[in-house]
């Protein structure tokens, strides 16, 4: 490790300038970009019946509208409420639903690229969300509606028959209970719907959107601060590699290359005499008296 610091401390200068033309780079290209403004709303879910919320519907306030934030549908009725040349896939990409901290709360988070335009989104997203989910809950409730309804007709057919059927046997007409109670439940799940007609749930604001005023992107001091650092640490690595294999220099990387290459044993001796150790001298010597062509 000692070894590697050393060699990372010789190549330390040219690293460091690569690094500080990079980050100038990156400093000045996104210091020209377009600054992005970002808008914070605390939604609250009204809903029209009391809800008692347990481990098992946690969260099911609240989903719907996360999940309608990426209908198609509804970012295309956003897109419709702009008028800044975005596309819906760039409606999409600014605006962000999540649930809460109570099973109630929704947070919305809006950008645009200045905080009146990324405001306004937030209301519209809040707005947009609330209609859309209104739409839903009546669809569902007009369904659930014929349904009871077309079972009640047919159930008031069954008991109608059911007291004709009576009647032509003992002069008396006879409800059948079985059908009797299947009816009345029906009356009752739908005069508990009709109930439910005047209220739905909506999307309401607590709080006013949000904003510092500053932008949250880009960073242009942050972004070329980690631009430097990681093409310094980079370059470094890469140069003292580069030194190492290929520098003309005899180094111990270029000693440590040349065994491993022939296969070699090699003795490393750090002095500050240019002198050869012992070993090395021997076999020289004992080279040299074979003939000058050995060397």
């Amino acid at each position: 490790l000692v070894r590697h610091a050393r060699n990372l401390a010789r190549v330390f200068f040219p690293a460091l300038v690569i690094a500080l033309l990079v980050g100038g780079i990156v400093y000045a290209v996104r210091g020209s970009a377009t600054p992005v403004y970002q808008s914070d709303i605390v939604a609250e879910v009204q809903s029209a019946s009391q809800i008692v919320v347990t481990d098992a519907n946690l969260g099911q306030l609240v989903a719907p509208y996360v999940a309608l934030a990426t209908d198609s549908d509804v970012v295309a009725a956003i897109h419709d409420q702009l008028n800044n040349g975005w596309t819906t896939a760039d409606v999409s990409g600014h605006i962000s639903v999540t649930p809460g901290t109570s099973p109630a709360l929704v947070f919305v988070k809006a950008t645009a690229f200045s905080q009146a335009d990324a405001d306004a989104l937030a209301r519209i997203v809040v707005a947009t969300l609330s209609d859309a989910q209104a739409r839903r809950n009546a669809d569902t409730l007009d369904r659930r509606t014929r349904v009871l309804t077309d079972d009640i007709a047919r159930l008031n057919g069954d008991l109608d028959a059911a007291r004709r059927e009576s009647l032509d046997e003992y002069e008396t007409p006879a409800d059948d209970p079985t059908i009797k109670a299947d009816l009345d439940a029906r009356l009752e799940q739908l005069r508990q719907l009709r109930s439910t007609v005047s209220g739905s749930d909506r999307l309401q604001l607590l709080s006013a959107p949000a904003g510092t005023g500053l932008p949250v992107a880009p960073k242009p001091l942050v972004e070329s601060a980690v631009a430097f650092l990681v093409v310094l640490i980079l370059a470094a690595e890469i140069l003292s590699a580069c030194r190492g294999r290929f520098s003309s220099r005899v180094t111990d990387a270029w000693a440590r290359r040349t065994a491993r290459k022939y296969g070699a044993s090699l003795v490393l001796q750090h002095s500050e005499a240019a002198e050869f150790p012992p070993n090395l001298a021997l076999t020289i010597c004992q080279r040299a008296s074979l003939g000058d062509h050995v060397l």
